[in-house]
């Protein structure tokens, strides 16, 4: 299951926060569990936040991954399927100089650092705020994408990069 709306306006593009609780069910090498994501109908046009079981479910952000506009993954696994929340945070702000700068995402209160797989385009527009379609508990309508598991207290703040300090405590 999943929601998904498609604004008639775009909100900004380039600086946003998304917050959640996350409750992991399952894990599976054919599926992304994407928890949030935004597609208009092409890899030009999407993003993704994800719990990555192809590369050892990691956390992920990509955008427009086709021309490698914009990504990172952390070098943690995350695997508690036995009942544990993880607060996730994941905050963007490509008018910062630096991916070290402009993206950041914690859990469970703790930065992550060492993201790999980044490219950064200063001022990017990402695809989460656009006018495409935009998916809670997917990425897309595609079986494989769709997050398994609980979500509670979802957040996304337009116009802020914000760090967890800011949500439930």
């Amino acid at each position: 299951q999943y929601l998904t709306r498609t604004p008639g306006s775009a909100g900004n593009r380039k600086t946003w926060t998304w917050s959640g609780w996350l409750k992991r069910a399952s894990s599976s090498a054919s599926n992304k569990h994407s928890f949030y994501g935004a597609y208009g109908g092409s890899h030009e046009t999407s993003s993704t936040l994800t719990y990555d079981n192809s590369t050892d479910d990691v956390l992920r952000f990509e955008d427009d991954f086709i021309n490698g506009d914009l990504g990172g993954k952390t070098p943690a696994v995350f695997r508690d399927f036995g009942g544990g929340w993880y607060h996730v945070v994941i905050s963007l702000d490509t008018t910062k100089s630096s991916v070290t700068d402009g993206l950041k995402i914690y859990v469970n209160g703790t930065q992550q650092t060492g993201l790999t797989g980044t490219i950064w385009n200063q001022n990017h527009d990402s695809n989460i705020n656009s006018t495409v379609a935009q998916y809670l508990g997917s990425d897309t309508t595609a079986a494989n994408r769709f997050f398994d598991g609980m979500m509670s207290q979802v957040y996304l703040i337009d116009g802020l990069a914000l760090g967890p300090e800011n949500f439930g405590f």
